[in-house]
C-alpha cells in the first residue's frame, strides 16, 4: 500500500495528470475503456489504472494509447 506522503510526490501528480488528461481524450472521443483497449492493444485494467493515477506509464505505453486514440502522443502530456 501507498505511504500518504508518496501521494503528494511530484512524480505522483504528474502521474495523476496525465491519467485525467488521457481519460479526458477518450472521453472526448466517446470511446469506452474496453474499446480503448482494443484500438491500443492494452489491457483494459491497466488503462483504467493509469486513468485514476494508479499504474505508472512507459512512452511505448503512451504511444500506443495515443494510437488507440488517434492522436498525438505529445497531447496526452501535461
Amino acid at each position: 500500500m501507498a505511504r500518504a506522503e508518496e501521494h503528494y510526490s511530484p512524480d505522483w501528480q504528474v502521474i495523476k495528470a496525465v491519467g485525467q488528461k488521457i481519460k479526458a481524450a477518450r472521453l472526448k472521443k466517446k470511446l469506452s475503456i474496453y474499446k480503448l483497449s482494443i484500438y491500443s492493444g492494452l489491457n483494459y485494467v491497466s488503462i483504467s489504472r493509469i486513468e485514476n493515477g494508479h499504474k505508472n506509464l512507459t512512452v511505448s505505453t503512451l504511444y500506443d494509447l495515443a494510437k488507440g486514440l488517434k492522436v498525438r502522443a505529445a497531447e496526452l502530456l501535461v
